[in-house]
Formats: structure tokens, C-alpha cells, sequence
């Protein structure tokens, strides 16, 4: 018995040791096993955390561009506020300038056709450059005309004198025959 007290003593030693070694073995992993489900657990906590701040700058984004749909819609109303304030007065604007076109065009009588695609600011210089020049060649044919209304002849010298610095040659001629 003796011996077979000591096989079994040995026996039971050598399950011990290999149960000691199985048991550290099986720690090792299960100390693993934890640290990895631990690791686990983090990223899954560190993911939830970037969804959740993905989803809270969208809503912010959101939120913003609500905003500026809002300040969109204020300075479209306030645009659409200006432009019926100012459509009338563009609308009235646009038939002065309409008549006055027309009427510098009637005083230009012929020569109208020529200068009807111009601008009104053109067509204002153009219109007083020909109608001074008419006027200037009417004022030419009344040169006989005396500020007394007399002929030449009864003429003080002084109107003669006005007479001829306006150019007026029967003028000259009556001061010539005076002078002999």
C-alpha cells in the first residue's frame, strides 16, 4: 500500500502541477479575454461619442443654415419692400424721360430720324446745338432791324455803331454814304 499511496500521492502531484499550469494558463487568457472586451467596450464607447457629435454638428449645420434661410428671407422681403417703393418712381422716370425725348426730337423736326437712338443726355446737346444754330440764322436776317426802329438813314451814330458790331453790312453801307 505503501507504494501505491506514493503512486498516488505522485499522481495527485502531477494533476496538481498540471492544474496549477492549466489554471495560470487559463488566467493568462481569461485576463486577455477581459482586456480585450474592456478595449472593446471603449471603442464602442468612443464610436458612439463620434456618432453622437457627427449628428450634433449636422444639427448645428442645420440650424445655421436655417439661420441664414431666415436672414435670406428678411433681405428678400426688405429687397421686394424697396422695389415697390421704387417701381413707381422708376415707372415715372422712364415716361418723363420718354416725353422729353419725343419733344426734343419734334423740335429737331427733319433731322429727328437721325438722332432718335440716342441717349436723352446725347440728344439735350445735339437739340441745342441745332436749335441755337437756327436761331442764330434768324437773328442774321433781322439785321435791318434797328433798336429805334427806323431806316439807316435816320440813325443816330451811336445805332449805327451797334448796328455794324453786330455785323449788319446795310449798317456799314449807311456809315460808308455818310462818310462820303
Amino acid at each position: 500500500m505503501s507504494e501505491e499511496q506514493a503512486n498516488q500521492q505522485a499522481e495527485n502531484a502531477e494533476t496538481e502541477e498540471t492544474q496549477n499550469s492549466e489554471n495560470t494558463e487559463n488566467k493568462g487568457i481569461l485576463a486577455d479575454l477581459v482586456a480585450k472586451r474592456q478595449e472593446a467596450a471603449d471603442l464602442k464607447a468612443k464610436l458612439d461619442a463620434m456618432e453622437r457629435e457627427k449628428a450634433e454638428a449636422e444639427k448645428a449645420a442645420l440650424e445655421k443654415k436655417e439661420e441664414y434661410k431666415t436672414l435670406y428671407e428678411k433681405e428678400k422681403a426688405e429687397r421686394e419692400a424697396d422695389l415697390e417703393t421704387y417701381k413707381p418712381r422708376a415707372e415715372a422716370f422712364d415716361a418723363y424721360e420718354q416725353g422729353r425725348k419725343e419733344s426734343l426730337l419734334e423740335a429737331l423736326g427733319d433731322n429727328a430720324d437721325d438722332f432718335k437712338d440716342l441717349p436723352l443726355a446725347q440728344l439735350e446737346k445735339v437739340a441745342a446745338k441745332l436749335t441755337t444754330e437756327k436761331k442764330n440764322l434768324n437773328d442774321a436776317g433781322r439785321a435791318g432791324r434797328t433798336i429805334t426802329g427806323g431806316t439807316y438813314e435816320d440813325m443816330p451814330y451811336s445805332e449805327l455803331a451797334i448796328a455794324i458790331s453786330k455785323g449788319d453790312p446795310k449798317a456799314r453801307a449807311e456809315l460808308k454814304r455818310r462818310n462820303g
